[in-house]
């Protein structure tokens, strides 16, 4: 029964095929996600540009909720706002 269990262990750990295939599966799963990845990035710049091309008075609403927001994170943590400047 040891021997079995050996020649399984063996086999598992040291044969090239098991290592090519779990190499392959790696690089697959890397690629899908800097696919995915990437996707996502595409379709919120596309939101990002409807939104200002479509309904630019939401786009200033938002605008003005992220800077109500940081500004109210700045000056919670007493950080001067005059220093940082919002580029966009």
């Amino acid at each position: 029964m040891k021997i079995i269990k050996q020649k399984i262990n063996d086999f598992f750990i040291t044969n090239h095929s098991w290592r090519k295939i779990k190499n392959i599966f790696n690089v697959f799963l890397k690629a899908i996600l800097l696919r995915v990845f990437l996707f996502v990035i595409v379709i919120s710049f596309i939101l990002i540009i409807a939104v200002n091309i479509y309904k630019p008075k939401l786009a200033h609403q938002i605008e003005n909720k992220f800077t109500g927001y940081l500004y109210s994170y700045l000056k919670l943590n007493n950080l001067n706002y005059s220093k940082i400047t919002i580029s966009g």
